[in-house]
This record gives C-alpha cells, structure tokens and sequence, in this order.
C-alpha cells in the first residue's frame, strides 16, 4: 500500500523530517508559509481563485463558472440521501452527545456547502503531514457541520492558506468557537479535540512570534485527553474490552496519539514542561491502527510516535547529561544505532512518505 504524499504546501510533522529534527534536538517546523497571494493556481484542470473572500460575495458562482467546482445539482446519485444518512448516523455516534452545533460562521462569511466541500478536499490532500486527525471521504460540508462543527472549521482553514483574507477570517472564529465553547460553557468532545489537534498542526499559519498561545492550547487538549477518558479508550482496546471496528474508538486513539505527538513536539521545541507522558499502550495503540488501518495515513501511524518517543528520551539523556558529559558520546553511538534501526524497519512506501 502506497501512501501518497500530499501536494499541498505546509506543515513540518512528516517522518522524514521527524528523522532530520532529531540531530537538531526537533527544532519547530520548517516549512515556510506561502505569503500573501491575490489568486492561487490550483493546477491545470482549476482556474486561479480570488485571494480576497471579501470581493467575491458570489464564491460559489464564480468558482462554478471557472470550473473549479461542479455544479451539485449536476451529478445528483439516486443513492446518495441513503448513503448520507448512513454516514450522518456514525457521525452522530462518533462524536458524543455533547456537541453543540455552531456553524453560523459559514453564513456569516458566505461560504457553501460547495465551497466547504471544495476545500475540505483540499485538507484531505494534507493528510499525510498529519495522521491523527482524519476526514472519510463520505463526511461532506453539510454532515461536518451539523456534527462536527469545530472540525469543519479548523479544517477549512488549514485548507484555506493561500486565501489569506478568508483564513484570517476562519482563524479568528476558531478562536471565538474555542473560547465560547471550551472557555465559558466548558464543553469538551472529540469534536473540539480533533479540531484543536487540527489547528495545532498547522500553527505556521497563524504563528505570533513570542506568543505562548501554542502551548495554551495544547494544555487544553491535553486536559481534554484526560477528561474525555481516551486513556481509558486506549487501555480498553488493548484489554479487548472494546475493538477497532468502533469509530470512536479509532478516532479516540488517533486523537490520543496526536496529542501526545502535537505536545511532544511543541514542548521540545519551547522547552517547556510536557504534561502528556509517554505511556506503553500508545505505542501498542499505533501498532493496531497499522495493523488494521482504515486509513492509508493509519500505516505512519506507529513510526512517527516511536521516532517521537525516542526523541524524548534523546532530550531526556542531553538534559540529564550536559553538553560535557562523559557518557555522552556513548549515548551519542546508542541512539544513532537505534535510529538506524527504526529506519531499517520502515517499508519502502513509508520511507518515500518524506
């Protein structure tokens, strides 16, 4: 099984650059952010889009009249009203049921279905810098927003980055959800976790020099970790108490594991306090993802949190040591070995991932 890599510019969490990060000590990522652009070449087959949301209040019209999007009403499936109730149902299971729906934001800036539709394609593409948080392809615009709002958000935009005015617009309503939702109603679901795993991922986007807004919100998921019980989850798949085939217990584990990763990686990188332990049953977590993946993105899975977990225990031995230390350059020979050793056990398509 081939694990295509994505197209799309962005996000420095690949395995490749995993390995690379690691002689560094994992510094933050350095994937650079596009700039400003007042249209985007899509590729061959999709005209530039506006750069400005704001000038265009007829997106969907003029997307459809360059041959961007198609037209919905075009390539109606007698079967689809079926399918989509299907997959509304394991939505609604999947996510809890403490979801509020808050997705007046897609009126507020004039966005559609087909719009939402469009870019979340665009998101799909980016899966395999991020593996933890994963969109079926069945999850349409309509379905994520009245199920799980705060992803679709978070998902648009990431995918929105060479829309500058229209991701500024969505970056700040992720905040204005997260603050409405998290902060004063004290909600907690997957939902929210998968969309602040999301936001987290792609913090070049909107990244404030000195700001510790990152390490903030990796705080909350983390607290969300914990009080959503995916610990728990994990343990109980492990214990055979529960299977794969439960939707939200793969979501649950991938989004266990990712906060574990997201953490591990911002914390190394600032220096400060992980609150996020590695524990045993995340690497067997990953390895029953890959075993068994729904997902193509599933198989990156378990190299990417055992690299991770290496790199802790890297950190770990330079801290503990020093610069000067007497055993570090055994250390030093030790660690290379076993790196050597996780790359040697990689497949060839996983390898190319990077």
């Amino acid at each position: 099984m081939r694990i295509t890599r994505a197209k799309t510019a962005g996000s420095g969490f690949t395995t490749s650059e995993a390995l690379t990060n690691i002689i560094g000590l994992l510094s933050r990522s350095s994937a650079h952010h596009g700039g400003v652009h007042s249209s985007v070449e899509t590729g061959p087959e999709q005209p530039a889009i506006p750069g400005d949301f704001r000038s265009s209040p007829h997106l969907t019209a003029e997307l459809m009249s360059q041959g961007c999007l198609a037209d919905p009403q075009s390539n109606e499936d007698p079967n689809l009203a079926v399918h989509q109730n299907d997959t509304k149902s394991a939505l609604e299971i999947s996510c809890g049921a403490s979801t509020t729906v808050d997705a007046a934001w897609i009126t507020d800036l004039g966005l559609t279905p087909v719009v939402l539709d469009y870019l979340l394609d665009k998101f799909r593409g980016m899966a395999s810098y991020f593996p933890f948080v994963q969109l079926s392809e069945t999850w349409t615009a309509a379905l994520m927003a009245e199920n799980r709002p705060f992803l679709l958000l978070a998902a648009v935009a990431a995918a929105s980055s060479k829309h500058c005015h229209l991701q500024d617009a969505l970056t700040r309503q992720f905040k204005e959800s997260l603050s409405k939702r998290v902060v004063m109603a004290g909600e907690k679901d997957i939902d929210l976790l998968q969309g602040l795993l999301v936001h987290l991922a792609w913090f070049q986007f909107h990244f404030i020099p000195g700001s510790q807004q990152d390490y903030l919100y990796v705080q909350i998921a983390i607290s969300m970790v914990i009080d959503l019980h995916l610990d728990q989850e994990a343990a109980d798949l492990l214990g055979q108490r529960t299977n794969l085939g439960n939707i939200y217990t793969r979501e649950a584990c991938r989004a266990y594991l990712g906060c574990y990763y997201i953490s591990g990686i911002i914390t190394m990188s600032s220096g400060r306090p992980n609150n996020l332990q590695y524990h045993k049953n995340m690497l067997s977590c990953a390895v029953m993802l890959q075993q068994k993946p729904e997902f193509e993105t599933d198989l990156l899975i378990h190299p990417v949190t055992k690299v991770l977990q290496f790199a802790e225990e890297v950190c770990e031995t330079y801290r503990s040591e020093g610069l000067h230390g007497p055993c570090l350059y055994i250390h030093a020979e030790r660690f290379t070995t076993r790196l050597e050793d996780w790359w040697s056990s990689l497949s060839t398509d996983l390898r190319n991932t990077g």
